[in-house]
């Protein structure tokens, strides 16, 4: 899988000028979501893992919908560290392989991945670290409400891996920095990238 992302990364940067490159991402996204979210409605899956609430989700969505602005350049961001964390660290359904749910995790965060490079790659918005901060505050205390109305775990910020012992209040706040700061250093990875490639 990381010898898929990183062929992924070549294939970005070579022709990321292209519009079948752009268009090649963004078709395979759309017949992700299709194929997840229509499977959750036949399936009548519950809210409370079904909804579009996961930070990678919302990201898909923002690079398939939004236009050119800060918030998509926070999900972004957002899309580059969760399509790479997907290949590292998988979390997915509990099905047996092969499963609707299991190809649509890793054709989701390939896909969200080259689509969030690429928008990052062209566009010139940029965020700083107090608005990366707001963001993603205000966004985690909205998805904790959620929870508690669904009894999901959106944001993970219910069970979280790697930390599921910790307080609340400790993982909130450690899940928020952690997003922040990845969110800012993705941002200055790829300001870096663009300057060395003269993009």
């Amino acid at each position: 899988m990381m010898v898929m992302m990183f062929l992924e990364i070549i294939l970005c940067l070579k022709y990321h000028d292209k519009r079948w490159c752009k268009r090649l991402f963004w078709f395979l996204q759309l017949v992700q979501l299709i194929g997840l979210y229509g499977f959750y409605v036949v399936q009548r899956i519950s809210i409370s893992i079904s909804l579009p609430l996961y930070h990678c989700r919302m990201a898909m969505f923002a690079m398939m919908l939004m236009k050119d602005d800060k918030m998509k350049n926070f999900f972004a961001t957002i899309g580059i560290f969760g399509g790479l964390i997907a290949v590292i660290y998988p979390i997915m359904d509990k099905y047996a392989w092969p499963h609707v749910t299991l190809v649509s995790f890793y054709l989701g965060h390939f896909a969200l991945f080259g689509n969030s490079f690429l928008y990052l790659l062209e566009t010139k918005k940029k965020l700083s670290l107090k608005e990366s901060l707001l963001i993603n505050g205000l966004m985690n205390i909205g998805l904790v409400m959620i929870n508690e109305i669904t009894g999901g775990n959106y944001g993970f910020l219910r069970e979280t891996p790697l930390i599921s012992s910790w307080s609340f209040p400790l993982r909130f706040v450690c899940i928020t920095l952690m997003l922040c700061i990845v969110s800012y250093g993705v941002q200055i990875g790829m300001n870096h990238l663009k300057c060395r490639m003269k993009i």
